[in-house]
């Protein structure tokens, strides 16, 4: 059973919007509570529908670390993300945030 009160919300519609918009506005110490729950699932999300958004907004918003680490959940999978319908949105964004 996932004890994640965010995982579960990024594969939802209306819970990815929240935590996107809940990421927007918080304060380091909230985006990093919200970061270390999602990255062991990031690289599950980055193929959501919903949660590769989630993602997304990591990648633009999070700290370099945070960014770093989501990069370091990709590699040697860009091949399989380039080709995957909501994968490769993740790819393009880390190329525009890098």
């Amino acid at each position: 059973r996932c004890l994640s009160k965010y995982y579960p919300s990024c594969k939802d519609q209306n819970g990815s919007r929240h935590i996107q918009l809940h990421f927007e506005k918080a304060t380091t110490e909230e985006k990093e509570k919200i970061f270390q729950e999602i990255l062991p699932h990031a690289f599950e999300l980055m193929t959501d529908v919903f949660g590769n958004y989630v993602i997304q907004r990591i990648l633009e918003l999070g700290s370099f670390e945070q960014k770093v680490k989501i990069f370091d959940a990709m590699k040697g999978n860009i091949a399989q993300l380039s080709q995957h319908t909501y994968g490769c949105r993740v790819v393009q964004r880390t190329l525009e945030v890098y």
